[in-house]
């Protein structure tokens, strides 16, 4: 086999290894833990919570299944998309995704400002403290300080310090 032939069958199983680990549901990767029927289709755990059968081929969803744990450590093992913002555009590993969402800047958060109920994505929250709580923030060069539950009253006070970017 030459290796032009090679290549393109090496392709041509990387697809098809592709499509079998894509999720029948929302169409993505499979992620673990997976849900499975008698006939050993799978979907997500997140697509499969509330099924009854299976949308391959309509048989019971099975509870327990045990599959072999090779199948989690591949899908461990391939690139995916962040799923936390569609902006977001990281594509990486289960290991280095799962560091990745507790420092994405389109992750979710609240502002820790006790009477304040804002929500949103953490790269907005310095505009956020800026524009709603200046009576809290003190800048300082780089650095910023905002006091959260503060009052002369109260005989402490909590202060996050944020990094400006």
């Amino acid at each position: 086999m030459d290796k032009v032939n090679h290549l393109l069958e090496r392709d041509k199983v990387l697809k098809a290894i592709e499509k079998s680990l894509q999720c029948p549901i929302c169409l993505g990767t499979l992620t673990s833990p997976l849900v499975m029927c008698c006939n050993n289709h799978c979907v997500c755990s997140s697509c499969g919570k509330d099924l009854t059968k299976c949308p391959t081929c309509r048989m019971e969803m099975a509870n327990n299944v045990k599959y072999p744990i090779l199948l989690d450590n591949i899908l461990y093992e391939i690139p995916r998309k962040c799923e936390l913002s569609e902006y977001c555009k990281e594509v990486m590993t289960g290991p280095e995704l799962k560091e990745h969402k507790t420092i994405c800047p389109y992750r979710s958060i609240s502002c820790e400002i006790v009477s304040c109920s804002w929500k949103g994505e953490f790269k907005t929250l310095l505009e956020h403290v800026k524009i709603n709580h200046k009576d809290f923030l003190l800048e300082n060069g780089k650095n910023m300080a905002t006091f959260t539950d503060f009052s002369i009253d109260k005989p402490y006070y909590s202060v996050k310090i944020m990094a400006c970017q």
